[in-house]
């Protein structure tokens, strides 16, 4: 018996987000958990999982779940991107 990890792409830019993905919430590394916060390496969207294994465009409220430090790892990687 194999279990397929499902194709997680980022609903802005098409890009592969195990490739491409910083996690900054619940899960780390690996398969993200519902709620969890990601951010797309091609595109700097701001995504959300969902309990299907997908992600959508995170809201405000989304967002108020990370920590200060997981807050600070988003601005100092968008500084970086020219993003911020």
């Amino acid at each position: 018996m194999t279990s397929e990890l499902p194709d997680l792409v980022c609903v802005v830019c098409g890009e592969d987000l195990q490739r491409e993905a910083v996690n900054l919430e619940k899960g780390g590394k690996g398969l993200p958990l519902p709620g969890d916060i990601a951010m797309c390496g091609a595109c700097g969207a701001l995504l959300c999982a969902t309990p299907d294994m997908g992600f959508r465009v995170a809201t405000p409220e989304d967002m108020e779940v990370i920590s200060p430090k997981q807050r600070g790892t988003l601005a100092s990687i968008l500084r970086r991107r020219g993003k911020a």
